[in-house]
């Protein structure tokens, strides 16, 4: 990892912690509603930071995998909290939000640019996305996250937390890697080199989402909160 990246993954740390803890925190006087909002938002936020990018050697990486450790932690405590009917529900209520955002940011990226949208440019390069990149992701999303609270609920997210971790991670990440590649660029990139690239990325990027989950976890518990499996 080069120096200048630092201060941005140790900045990202932080902020990743500060918002699960706030966000757990708070769902004891708002409710459960405050968890699922912030899941939403930060799916959402996930998939629009999604186009900055940085290398760590060999491996090209976004902001958006980063943002997503925030999102899967507050996900894996819904689980818990409401079992797996809250998680199916709240995977069909992300994917709504993110389909919404996605059609009014294309939509707004076709306006015509004015004399005076010194931005509008930059806006369109970010938003004019192509519908068949953006359907892809929306597809590959909702079938790996189903996928991925099914094999936890069986494998058991509280009895057999780590078997669960794996098992549901490997099953998902693949799928995910599978669908959205093949949907996506089937006939227009090489798809062998993109399944195995980011297969080895989203690995990296699980285990960084293990140990947000685990102090989210330890959070719940502190504070008291009742978990749907007993």
């Amino acid at each position: 990892m080069s120096g200048s990246l630092w201060l941005p993954v140790a900045v990202w740390a932080v902020v990743t912690l500060a918002v699960v803890t706030a966000a757990i925190g708070l769902s004891r006087w708002l409710g459960q509603r405050i968890l699922e909002l912030t899941h939403v938002i930060l799916v959402v936020t996930a998939n629009i930071t999604v186009y900055k990018t940085f290398t760590v050697g060999p491996l090209l990486f976004t902001a958006g995998d980063m943002t997503y450790n925030s999102a899967y932690s507050l996900l894996d405590v819904i689980h818990r909290r409401e079992g797996y009917g809250g998680a199916k529900r709240m995977i069909l209520l992300t994917l709504f939000a993110n389909v919404v955002v996605a059609l009014f940011l294309w939509t707004a990226s076709l306006i015509p640019i004015g004399p005076q949208d010194f931005l509008g440019k930059a806006f369109n390069t970010l938003f004019r996305m192509d519908l068949r990149v953006v359907a892809s992701s929306m597809i590959s999303f909702y079938l790996s996250s189903r996928l991925d609270a099914w094999v936890a609920h069986r494998v058991g997210i509280e009895e057999h937390f780590v078997q669960a971790f794996v098992l549901s991670n490997l099953a998902s990440t693949t799928l995910d890697v599978l669908v959205f590649n093949t949907l996506a660029f089937l006939g227009v990139l090489p798809l062998l080199s993109l399944f195995a690239g980011q297969f080895v990325i989203k690995q990296i990027v699980t285990v960084s989402n293990f140990a947000f989950i685990l102090y989210a976890r330890w959070l719940d518990r502190r504070w008291g909160v009742a978990s749907a499996h007993g």
